[in-house]
């Protein structure tokens, strides 16, 4: 379990990101694994928009409120 080994989850499930808030597991998604890789120049600033259109082409699931910030 997450919670007993330290270890970190990466999942894009609605039902999967309510459980690990519920169990007080901090979650981080898409735009925030984004950003952490920016900041500490894995990527440059280019990078995120690419790869969030081309996740919007295999119908990956990025609010509205999120998509028109961007």
């Amino acid at each position: 379990m997450v919670e007993q080994t330290g270890l970190d989850l990466i999942i894009d499930k609605k039902v999967g990101r309510k459980f690990a808030q519920y169990k007080n597991i901090q979650v981080t998604g898409l735009l925030g694994i984004l950003k952490i890789n920016l900041l500490n120049n894995f990527i440059n600033y280019t990078e995120p928009l690419f790869i969030l259109e081309e996740f919007k082409n295999v119908d990956f699931r990025l609010s509205k409120k999120l998509e028109i910030v961007l």
